[in-house]
């Protein structure tokens, strides 16, 4: 097969690698809409101030906060409930979907781990 017959896939993955308030968060918030976020480390007002002069941008962008709100509450199995909705959704409402970030992310997972 040649690489020109290859119908590239409509799915898109990014990975955003940057030093922490370098804007990857606004970055990923100025994708294609609707957007939902998976905010893990919670600094998704980061975009909110960004786009505030941008009202229907906003009007994009969903978002949970998967931050522990106690010591009994745990993000990922939130994150997890919220991804089987996601993937059961038809049609799927999302352009865009953010895990932001991948590092408290990660943190949330290993904890989840250890929980289990």
């Amino acid at each position: 097969m040649k690489l020109s017959e290859l119908k590239p896939s409509q799915n898109k993955k990014i990975c955003v690698l940057g030093d922490s308030g370098s804007g990857k968060t606004v970055f990923a918030a100025g994708c294609p809409g609707p957007i939902y976020f998976f905010d893990f480390d919670g600094k998704i007002s980061s975009a909110a101030s960004y786009f505030a002069k941008d009202p229907e941008r906003l009007t994009q962008i969903h978002y949970d906060s998967y931050q522990p709100a106690d010591e009994k509450d745990h993000p990922f199995a939130r994150y997890d409930k919220k991804l089987t909705e996601l993937a059961q959704a038809k049609p799927f409402p999302y352009a865009t979907v953010v895990v932001d970030s991948l590092t408290t992310y990660a943190d949330a997972m290993f904890k989840e781990i250890v929980r289990q």
